[in-house]
């Protein structure tokens, strides 16, 4: 990932594993997991996130971010800006099949269209 303090100008790469919990000023950010397409690994990366102010004790921040999209699902913090950049590859780190966000299929919500 890729965090940036925009009134200093700053910006850090940012690397967890999964299940890991590091300090971005005053941002607690913990990587739930970080998934990539299979056979594609510098690709549409997925990572799962929680970030928490620790100034306010609020969310800034809970749910999947996508590498190639990074405004689909971006967090809103006045001071500082983190994305997913891709998933750095080891052992534990699943791959899914392109099309796929997750081993679980997501599911459409009812009444938003679709079949």
């Amino acid at each position: 990932m890729r965090g940036l303090d925009k009134l200093a100008g700053a910006s850090v790469d940012i690397i967890l594993t999964s299940g890991e919990t590091t300090q971005f000023g005053p941002l607690q950010i913990t990587m739930g997991d970080c998934r990539y397409p299979k056979g594609n690994p510098n690709g549409d990366a997925f990572v799962q996130l929680s970030i928490i102010d620790s100034n306010t004790h609020n969310s800034a921040f809970e749910g999947w971010m996508v590498a190639s999209s990074p405004a689909l699902n971006a967090m809103d913090h006045p001071r500082y800006d983190v994305w997913a950049i891709r998933c750095k590859l080891d052992d534990r780190t699943p791959s899914v099949v392109a099309g796929e966000s997750s081993p679980r299929p997501l599911e459409r919500p009812a009444g938003l269209g679709g079949n």
